[in-house]
């Protein structure tokens, strides 16, 4: 759009009771399962976490 024309660009306005998006908080089950399923790394996992060589991840 140019101004040349001598009329302002118009703008998107919100429309009325438009509210922001929510999302659903996860349960205190899910997470505890989400834990739970969670193993446990070897000391060499550990360690290969640790350092990062060139061309890798």
């Amino acid at each position: 759009m140019s101004l040349k024309s001598g009329k302002l660009p118009t703008y998107w306005k919100v429309p009325e009771g438009l509210e922001a998006e929510t999302f659903k908080k996860p349960s205190a089950k899910r997470i505890a399962n989400r834990l739970k399923k969670r193993k446990n790394l070897q000391p060499n996992e550990i360690a290969k976490r640790g350092y990062r060589r060139k061309g890798m991840r």
